[in-house]
C-alpha cells in the first residue's frame, strides 16, 4: 500500500489563498495535481463550515456537507489519479489524504 500525505498550505486569515502538496512514500508528487487543482478546493465530502455576515452585520456559522463521495471522486479524477495510484486500494488511501486537508470558500472567516 502507498503512503500519501496531502497538505494545504493557506492558512487563516487567507486559508482559500494557498497550494497542495501532495507526498507519495515520502516524496513530493505534487506536479502530477493539474494546475487548477493545485490552487482550489479538491471536491471531497464531509462537513464544513461557513462563515456568512447579514445585513446587520451579523455573524452566522453554518455548518453544511459538499464534496463528492471517494468512488465518484476518484472516477471523475481519474486521468491524474492514475498517474500515482496503482490499484483502486490506493487511490482510496489518495481520497483520505486529501479529504483530511480539503477546505472550502468563507470557512475561516478571514474574508469577513
Amino acid at each position: 500500500m502507498a503512503n500519501f500525505k496531502a497538505t494545504w498550505s493557506g492558512k487563516y486569515p487567507c486559508l482559500c489563498v494557498g497550494e497542495w502538496t501532495l507526498y507519495l512514500d515520502g516524496v513530493d508528487v505534487s506536479d502530477v495535481i493539474p494546475q487548477i487543482l493545485r490552487i482550489s478546493p479538491m471536491g471531497t465530502r464531509k462537513e464544513y463550515a461557513a462563515v456568512r455576515v447579514d445585513e446587520n452585520c451579523d455573524e452566522t456559522y453554518e455548518r453544511y456537507w459538499d464534496g463528492l463521495s471517494a468512488k465518484k471522486w476518484i472516477r471523475k479524477n481519474l486521468y491524474w489519479v492514475t498517474k500515482i495510484c496503482k490499484t483502486w486500494g490506493e487511490a482510496f488511501e489518495l481520497y483520505h489524504a486529501i479529504n483530511d486537508a480539503d477546505w472550502r470558500h468563507s470557512s475561516c472567516g478571514g474574508c469577513l
